[in-house]
């Protein structure tokens, strides 16, 4: 960790409506800028608070409080005893079967409520699509911003063998654009989330989901087995990552019948 980087951004002096920060959140951007920049990654730990007190200009107390601050965000963990730890840094996985403690949207409960249901995802697709067209209306492209393209993968996932969803998964191009290039297999069975975080430095901090019941699209349909225009549940997930930043839009469609959904605003 480039504790010098970190001095000097401290020093700089942001300002902000025309007063100088406080020290913590000087400190707080300064790891957070790092942190961005790939140079301390998901799952990485935090020199301890004393070191960090002797190396910067910055008490233990402002050493402290900035890392609270961090962690109100999202965007370290804090263990008793262990110490600080950048968020987003869970594991992949490989085979088909996402791992429970992976699941925070495809959570479905059993019949006493205990043991969420065991969910298989294949992607079966994953491809380049255009930007919006003038006076066109995407909600992933408003959500994500105006890029040119973005990447959208389309997977399976399969609830206990006992019914189906389809996903559309976007992101965009200008960042993304090298998961063109991997093998569909190795996206398969694990969470688009961890991908993100652990590839490309971008961990999902915080969600926003919104549902309705509406026809369902008719690629969906298709990929579900449904007649064209058959109703089900539009489940959209909004993630973002640092500073609230959009980093996915995620389209869910569910056939009419399915088990209940356990809603979750927790990562």
């Amino acid at each position: 960790m480039q504790l010098s980087r970190i001095a000097d951004d401290m020093t700089g002096g942001e300002v902000v409506n025309g007063a100088k920060l406080p020290k913590y959140l000087r400190l707080s951007n300064a790891i957070l800028n790092l942190i961005e920049a790939g140079e301390i990654r998901p799952g990485d730990k935090l020199p301890p608070e004393g070191t960090l007190a002797g190396a910067l200009p910055a008490s233990l107390g402002t050493v402290q409080k900035a890392l609270g601050h961090l962690k109100t965000l999202g965007v370290v963990v804090r263990n008793h005893g262990q110490g600080t730890f950048v968020a987003g840094g869970l594991r992949p996985m490989s085979g088909e079967r996402m791992p429970d403690d992976n699941l925070l949207h495809f959570r479905f409960a059993d019949d006493d409520n205990a043991t969420p249901l065991p969910v298989y995802a294949r992607v079966e697709s994953v491809e380049k699509v255009a930007g919006p067209r003038r006076g066109a209306t995407m909600p992933w492209a408003r959500f994500l911003g105006g890029d040119k393209a973005y990447i959208r993968i389309g997977r399976s996932i399969n609830i206990n063998d006992e019914f189906d969803a389809f996903s559309q998964f976007y992101l965009p191009w200008s960042r993304f654009r090298d998961l063109l290039r991997v093998p569909m297999e190795e996206l398969s069975g694990i969470s688009l989330r961890v991908v993100l975080s652990k590839t490309y430095n971008m961990p999902t901090l915080h969600f926003d989901q919104r549902l309705q019941c509406a026809a369902l699209a008719p690629r969906a349909c298709q990929a579900l087995g449904l007649p064209a225009g058959s109703p089900g549940l539009i489940w959209e997930i909004f993630g973002r990552s640092y500073r609230r930043q959009p980093a996915s839009y995620q389209r869910v469609y569910l056939p009419m019948g399915h088990r209940p959904i356990e809603i979750t605003s927790c990562l």
